[in-house]
């Protein structure tokens, strides 16, 4: 009767284990099919932009300069002028999702004010006094 009860204890042991690791198989094989979709959607994205992010950076930069050059160069030295900012961008070859990140952008650092109602933008005098070379980027408005 002993050695019954332990081929029994056994055998149950024996068959929740296979069962765990028939259950972690699948599960591993759930993952790996789960991130294997999840690359597929993403690489074509990945392949489109051979730039790295540091260049990837320095263009947006340099297309937020382009946007503020042009603001201050249509603003005549006038700060209280509005311009609308898709004509801008337009103007500048930017498409309507680049002209609404170079304006968040350029009005988080308080260098142009967009009014997002009416999609104006004006340029600060801390916009003004950057594209005059009176002070540097890093420079931080005192409020």
């Amino acid at each position: 009767m002993k050695n019954r009860t332990i081929h029994k204890i056994h055998d149950m042991y024996n068959n929740n284990f296979n069962y765990l690791r028939l259950f972690i198989n699948t599960t591993y094989e759930a993952i790996d099919n789960y991130q294997n979709l999840l690359l597929s959607l993403v690489e074509p994205v990945n392949r489109a932009s051979n730039l790295n992010t540091e260049e990837q950076y320095a263009g947006i930069q340099t297309k937020g300069d382009r946007f503020l050059s042009e603001v201050y160069s249509l603003s005549r030295v006038d700060n209280s002028k509005e311009f609308n900012m898709y004509t801008i961008g337009e103007t500048l070859g930017f498409d309507e999702l680049d002209t609404e990140n170079i304006v968040n952008n350029l009005s988080r650092a308080e260098l142009i004010k967009h009014d997002s109602v009416a999609n104006q933008v004006s340029i600060t005098p801390y916009g003004m006094m950057i594209k005059r070379g009176e002070i540097n980027v890093g420079y931080a408005p005192v409020h």
